[in-house]
């Protein structure tokens, strides 16, 4: 079973969360947050090649050197491409340079959700059952852009534009789509009401069922009388209307919004920050609404406010109120159902450095058999 490494170390987060909650003495606490930290490292850092982006990653360390590091910084981005070329000088290993990147990644979230839900191991449950998995092994570039969004909220919460803006221009240098939080940081602090909220989620999910054939529909007849062929191919290529239905992960994004909506006082109040990750929730639904026609920007555009999954739910389960149990017996089964589905191709299969690793070749060649089943 591919998933089974990944529902061992969920249960292992699960064990670790009760006991952040439910022990008292502090030193016990750090104890067992120093364990689940070094099992994430453990997990994450000593990783084989797994999952498909490694195909591009693995080149790109192997062949980076100061001849054509210029050349890297153009095709990539500049911070990432310098980051690493400055972790290659110390030890020319990919795996060494995955681990330091990945224990970056690490400590930053645990320092994050020590932050906001005082319980690091069920922070890194809803992170790993919520796209965390894909966004470490997949996404390295696009990942320190968003953790560094996720450190600086609490700038938009002060009111500091400066720091905000330099911490998410540090991000730019890593992935082009940290331009998307500039301006947020002039909407996140609004006070949205229920009433507004359930509007914009029920018009982004009318556009979603009824509004999306018809909008492409007209882009495509612009671009057929604008007498480029070749742009409408393009277009065409990736667009896809054909999957818009009642699907489980629709059922699960809407019905997640509906309750954060319900609950928004209280979010607002009792979470740190809570009103930026409220509004956060609302701008992850609607984008992903509104770009659910093209593959590429419905995957990449929505992921940088996923940040909300691994805050909201947690801390809905942590604070007191009469509703708690309840959410619990419903949101770990659905972190559960989720990190399974998302883990259960082959090429999800886990190995770790400790236990032995398949070659660079093994797995390029898995991933190449996986792409051609998928096209047939």
């Amino acid at each position: 079973m591919t998933s089974l490494p990944y529902v061992l170390i969920f249960c292992l987060f699960l064990i670790g969360g009760f006991l952040e909650y439910k022990l008292a003495r502090q030193n016990q606490i750090r104890f067992i947050r120093t364990i689940v930290v070094i099992i994430a490292l453990i997990f994450f850092g000593l990783r084989g090649h797994i999952l498909t982006d490694f195909l591009n990653y693995y080149p790109f360390f192997i062949n980076l050197d100061a001849s054509n590091i210029e050349t890297y910084a153009i095709k990539y981005s500049p911070g990432f491409v310098y980051s690493t070329f400055f972790l290659k000088t110390f030890i020319d290993s990919y795996h060494f340079w995955v681990f330091i990147t990945t224990s970056i990644h690490i400590i930053i979230l645990s320092t994050l959700f020590n932050r906001y839900l005082g319980n690091i191991s069920l922070g890194l449950l809803f992170y790993i059952a919520f796209r965390g998995i894909h966004i470490e092994f997949n996404l390295m570039q696009n990942f320190t852009a968003i953790l560094l969004f996720m450190l600086s909220i609490t700038y938009i919460h002060q009111r500091r534009i400066i720091p905000y803006f330099a911490m998410n221009l540090i991000g730019l240098t890593f992935h082009i789509t940290s331009l998307l939080y500039f301006p947020l940081y002039f909407f996140l602090n609004k006070n949205l009401s229920m009433r507004i909220s359930f509007m914009i989620v029920f018009l982004a999910t009318i556009f979603y069922f009824v509004g999306i054939e018809f909008f492409v529909e007209q882009v495509l007849w612009l671009i057929s009388i604008s007498g480029l062929p070749s742009l409408y191919s393009f277009f065409g290529y990736f667009v896809d209307t054909s999957s818009f239905k009642l699907s489980f992960g629709f059922l699960e994004r809407l019905l997640v919004l509906i309750m954060i909506i319900i609950f928004g006082k209280k979010i607002k109040s009792e979470i740190k920050h809570g009103n930026i990750f409220y509004n956060i929730a609302i701008i992850y639904y609607l984008f992903f609404m509104l770009f659910s026609p093209i593959d590429t920007l419905a995957d990449r555009i929505p992921i940088l406010f996923i940040i909300f999954y691994w805050v909201i739910p947690p801390a809905l389960i942590i604070i007191k109120h009469r509703y708690r149990t309840i959410l619990a017996c419903m949101l770990i089964p659905l972190s559960l159902m989720k990190l399974i589905t998302s883990t259960q191709d082959q090429v999800a299969q886990y190995d770790n450095l400790l236990i032995g690793i398949k070659s660079y070749e093994q797995r390029a060649n898995e991933v190449l058999e996986h792409n051609e089943r998928n096209r047939k």
